[in-house]
């Protein structure tokens, strides 16, 4: 898949062939192609997803966002724009806190204050209207819910009228043919409808950011937005991405090819330490000048909640992946009756139908607990633990550095952990069974 994307961007030189004005299309395709080419993710935040009782709820929250966005455009602005992330909204001592957000940018730029604008992607709609109040007095847009009806109607309404232009086309085919020696198969039309979601999108984020007069983006993840970075970028604003997870030379939101201007990257990445900063380095693509540390909130954050007492347990966190292996290897642990209890942590993404598969298959252990069930934050649960597994999470790396060492439960090929395991294999151990979990946490 790599050698893919690197031909791609460097012989095919797609991403000029996918330009839209003074940006490209690539970075949001690339994402979107690996997605499709990991195991299905058992995960949806549309509409179609949200319980028929919790609709009502989704629509009042569309409406709070667009009130909300109004009242931003309205108000004296200030030009500095923060896109986080809904799972970033954590309840600490009666207060909401935005982990994602490091302390000593939120002291230095100010950037959480009420003077600057502030917008949410999707999350869980229930999580979303407990925060109402917070959304509302902190006048939180959840662009998500309004620019998703935007691309629905610009993608299938006015672009399903005509036919790509062959520049389109033929870039279409390229990226179709040689993905498909990798074995992911994807066809033209779906490349043409990305393209076509990223100009709907690139289109909304210019006339909303016009109307904010945005002229600094701090954004989580910076490759799951581009089309923001995009539209920033075009405006001339200053683009600042802030680390929430994996990033580094194996991650393809990171590294690149070329060095194409149209490519909307961020001009500035805010990392949690200096492994990081060195993953980042390895990539080649970003230049030290532009890596800046900052240690990460969440650790912070955790390190002052309370505790789960309940013994000795170990955490797994989800990933949405390969859900019949993950429930086989969590019911092999509660089988052994070490009074070792597991505590499900489902990733933010995973539906509601995914998570009750697990309650359905497991809560008839006493020892198994899911983490929505808790109120503790991933991270305290994580370092109370006595050990943490996933397959590939980003909580790997918080195990690591809250405990030392993670679990990689090996059931899946290609997987980035594994790399990380190859070279640090007593800091990420890989396993493939329950018995070696065991074996190895009861020897300690």
């Amino acid at each position: 898949m790599s050698a893919a994307f690197a031909s791609l961007e460097k012989d095919a030189d797609v991403v000029f062939m996918l330009k839209v004005v003074d940006a490209s299309s690539w970075v949001s395709l690339k994402n979107f192609i690996y997605s499709k080419s990991v195991p299905k993710k058992n995960s949806s935040l549309g509409f179609k997803a949200v319980k028929a009782t919790h609709k009502i709820r989704y629509l009042l929250l569309i409406f709070l966002s667009l009130i909300n966005f109004v009242k931003s455009v309205c108000r004296e602005r200030s030009g500095i724009l923060f896109t986080g992330a809904g799972s970033g909204l954590i309840c600490t001592n009666g207060n909401i806190v935005d982990s994602y957000v490091p302390s000593l940018i939120a002291s230095e730029t100010g950037l959480l204050d009420r003077t600057h604008s502030y917008f949410l992607s999707a999350h869980d709609v229930m999580d979303f209207w407990r925060n109402r109040h917070f959304l509302w007095s902190r006048h939180v847009v959840i662009h998500s819910y309004l620019v998703a009806p935007w691309r629905a109607l610009v993608q299938h309404v006015f672009f399903g009228r005509y036919f790509p232009s062959s520049k389109l086309k033929s870039a279409a085919d390229t990226i179709v043919n040689r993905l498909e020696a990798t074995g992911v198969h994807i066809t033209t039309d779906e490349i043409v409808k990305l393209h076509y979601r990223f100009v709907a999108g690139y289109w909304f984020f210019r006339m909303a950011f016009a109307l904010l007069k945005v002229r600094e983006l701090y954004v989580v993840s910076a490759y799951s937005n581009s089309e923001q970075c995009a539209a920033a970028r075009s405006m001339g604003a200053r683009v600042i991405e802030l680390q929430h997870g994996i990033i580094g030379a194996l991650h393809r939101g990171y590294n690149y090819c070329t060095e194409s201007s149209l490519l909307p990257t961020p001009n500035e990445v805010v990392v949690y330490d200096q492994f990081w900063k060195s993953e980042l380095l390895n990539g080649q693509y970003f230049r030290e000048h532009q890596i800046k540390i900052c240690e990460r909130v969440k650790y912070e954050i955790a390190k002052k909640e309370g505790s789960l007492s309940i013994g000795p347990y170990v955490v797994f966190t989800g990933q949405g992946l390969l859900e019949k292996e993950v429930i086989s290897f969590l019911k092999e642990i509660l089988k052994r009756q070490t009074k070792v209890a597991v505590v499900y942590v489902p990733h933010p993404t995973e539906s509601m139908e995914y998570v009750n598969e697990f309650r359905k298959e497991l809560s008839s252990f006493n020892h198994f607990l899911l983490a929505k069930d808790l109120g503790l934050s991933t991270e305290r649960l994580v370092l109370d633990s006595v050990a943490h597994i996933s397959i590939y999470s980003s909580c790997h790396f918080d195990a690591v550095a809250l405990l030392g060492k993670t679990y990689v439960l090996d059931v899946m090929g290609g997987n980035l952990m594994t790399h990380y395991a190859s070279t640090s294999p007593s800091v990420f151990v890989c396993i493939n069974s329950a018995d070696e979990l065991l074996e190895e946490i009861l020897s300690e």
